[in-house]
């Protein structure tokens, strides 16, 4: 159970640290550009890009239970 956890809450942090690279490196060239969807898991905090997906890759929660933030 421990390192289910530990290995869910690493996957979290990943999806963090790549979301805020990707932001840092496109704050100033995306100005006027069309803002990409994030979907933000409300159980777990995983962010994903990806639109087509049903189940969260990390708490397993269904699609509902995201936010999608642009």
């Amino acid at each position: 159970m421990v390192t289910r956890t530990l290995s869910d809450a690493s996957r979290t942090e990943q999806s963090l640290v790549n979301y805020y690279t990707a932001a840092s490196a496109h704050l100033d060239s995306s100005r006027g550009r069309s803002a990409v969807t994030h979907y933000v898991c409300r159980i777990c905090r995983y962010i994903t890009t990806n639109a087509d997906f049903h189940v969260c890759k990390v708490c397993y929660h269904s699609r509902e239970k995201h936010e999608a933030v642009s």
